[in-house]
């Protein structure tokens, strides 16, 4: 059996694959970015990173972003939840982050 975020993990020759739906995207956007936008650029790299899609519980955005349809559509057709933050919390959260020039 392997638990595994990354859907290329296969040690036997028979392995169970258990996805744990722990991870979280953080997606920043400007305004008027499309449900298509979002994809095109997320779900390449999900797939570079060899993350599965069954893994992630959510998207999790700045709360300026809440009312943004792309990032709205975009959690809806996963059917993962959204989460919004305040600029504060999010730079008081642990962890290493690229920046954003905004």
């Amino acid at each position: 059996m392997a638990i595994t975020k990354n859907r290329n993990v296969n040690p036997f020759d028979l392995t169970v694959q258990l996805w744990p739906r722990n991870i979280y995207l953080g997606i920043g956007c400007r305004r008027g970015t499309t449900l298509e936008s979002i994809e095109t650029l997320v779900l390449p790299k999900l797939k570079e990173l060899g993350i599965d899609l069954r893994t992630i519980v959510g998207v999790a955005s700045v709360d300026l972003k809440k009312d943004e349809a792309g990032l709205l559509n975009f959690a809806s057709k996963y059917n993962w939840e959204i989460s919004f933050f305040t600029a504060e919390e999010l730079q008081n959260a642990a962890g290493e982050f690229s920046s954003s020039d905004f």
